[in-house]
């Protein structure tokens, strides 16, 4: 199951997880803890000095080892010898197999090997990605000590638990100046995170710059949006650190923005406003116009030829209907269509956005709201809502991502965090309590510092499997 995560959480989840199996390593810094561990019977450790040295074979950027040496000078305090250096000096071995394609995939090989023995430390990985996430295990190990910097003996065979392991920034709502992003990457990259999730477009803003829609930026972003070649280069700079980047514009709802640009392609006649304030609004695309889907095709199409990544994301989340019950028009497009619902709709809408994708080689990502029996397995679902929508999507055999329970901008109680599961029980399809279990459940009401009270129940079963939770 594939998993996107808000920065941090992840990483101390995936360490709280596996570090009951790994007492033999001890208590080294490494977050998140890799695959496999192993400590030598008698622990010691590579002693660093001002000859240490860092010699690269194979597929890796210049740009990358640039960063490396200055990464690890900084944490040494040595400027790093030429890689030719003298014989019996402490020496870094980073080898890689294969030489890959510079964008990274969702298959792409991130394994890595890492050895720290008297002799120096060997680094070994098939390919550019997986090298970059061994020196981010090497750099954590770094101890500088009152006396020397040492790096403990050890090896480690390691590759990621889930393929999507991602952070959402939002640019929509706020944005955010270009630089904040890099550094955002970069915090990405150390934390082996691989997924920049970039939300474009919200009722707040529209934040990148259309060719073929220039109203867009002119009209619905107050001036703050982003170039091509400013998003290329964000590309580029996330590639090189080993992270996709997918783009994400909301459709059909959240369009606020859009409305203020092209009021036209709505469902309810204009003007409309920039709008100031958060929550689920009323305005949405229509349907019915086969203009909204030409407007979707030019959108895509430029999201395409600046984002490499086989996933595009949708939004497709939080659609207030009633511009559509009001409607007439697409009232009577849903009586000729056979679309029973708003859902039905939406599903209608989401399978025309489905063959527009598919003709630019690119695969639906949407929240969960855009789960429909019509719409094919090949869509990705990211549930913001829970364990249980993502568990009943996933029993019917569509894949998913799992997001909630990692919002930073939302402070919660401490149970909360604790009653967030990486794979809960609920994805497994086990859900139901036999005649031989014990059960407990507890309601709950608890307030938070944004937003309305959090409420709801959680379960706690005891049966021959052990302990086991629902929500």
């Amino acid at each position: 199951m594939l998993n996107s995560v808000r920065y941090g959480l992840l990483t101390s989840g995936l360490l709280f997880g596996a570090m009951a199996h790994a007492a033999p390593a001890g208590d080294l810094p490494l977050m998140p803890w890799p695959a496999h561990v192993e400590r030598p019977q008698s622990p010691g450790a590579l002693v660093l000095n001002h000859q240490l040295t860092l010699n690269v074979t194979g597929d890796v950027p210049g740009d990358a080892v640039g960063r490396w040496r200055e990464r690890i000078a900084r944490q040494t305090g040595w400027t790093l010898q030429p890689q030719m250096a003298p014989v019996n000096t402490p020496t870094i071995h980073v080898v890689v197999a294969k030489k890959v394609p510079a964008i990274p995939r969702p298959d792409s090989d991130e394994s890595y090997q890492l050895k720290v023995t008297a002799e120096g430390v060997t680094l070994k990985a098939n390919t550019r990605f997986g090298a970059l996430r061994g020196m981010e295990t090497l750099l954590q190990l770094m101890h500088n000590g009152a006396e020397n910097t040492a790096i403990p003996y050890v090896t480690i065979d390691d590759a990621p638990r889930f393929p999507w392991r991602g952070l959402l920034l939002d640019s929509a709502r706020h944005f955010i100046p270009l630089e904040a992003i890099k550094r955002q990457i970069d915090g990405m990259a150390a934390a082996k995170l691989n997924v920049f999730h970039w939300h474009l477009t919200d009722d707040q803003g529209w934040r990148f710059a259309s060719t073929r829609y220039p109203k867009l930026q002119q009209k619905a972003s107050d001036g703050l949006f982003y170039t091509q070649a400013q998003m290329k280069e964000v590309v580029r700079y996330a590639a090189d650190r080993g992270i996709r980047v997918v783009p994400e514009i909301d459709m059909p709802g959240h369009a606020s923005a859009i409305a203020v640009a092209y009021p036209e392609l709505m469902s309810a006649p204009g003007p409309y406003d920039m709008e100031r304030h958060w929550g689920v609004l009323k305005p949405v695309l229509d349907p019915s116009k086969e203009t909204t889907y030409a407007f979707a095709e030019a959108m895509i199409g430029e999201l395409a030829a600046i984002f490499p990544d086989p996933y595009l994301h949708i939004g497709g989340d939080e659609v207030d209907d009633s511009q559509w019950k009001a409607n007439p028009t697409i009232q009577a497009f849903m009586r000729e269509k056979g679309l029973a619902d708003s859902h039905a709709l939406q599903a209608y809408f989401n399978r025309r956005l489905e063959a527009i994708l598919e003709k630019y080689h690119r695969q639906m990502v949407g929240w969960d709201e855009i789960y429909h029996p019509d719409l094919p397995n090949s869509i990705l679902i990211q549930s913001w809502q829970g364990q249980d929508a993502l568990g009943e999507v996933a029993k019917q055999g569509y894949r998913g991502i799992l997001s909630t329970g990692f919002y930073l901008d939302q402070p919660q109680y401490t149970a909360y965090h604790y009653r967030n599961e990486i794979v809960p029980h609920g994805l497994n399809g086990v859900d139901t309590i036999s005649d031989n279990d014990s059960a407990q459940s507890w309601s709950f009401s608890m307030p938070r510092l944004k937003g309305s009270a959090v409420e709801g129940s959680f379960t706690l079963v005891k049966g021959e499997g052990g302990w086991r939770r629902f929500y």
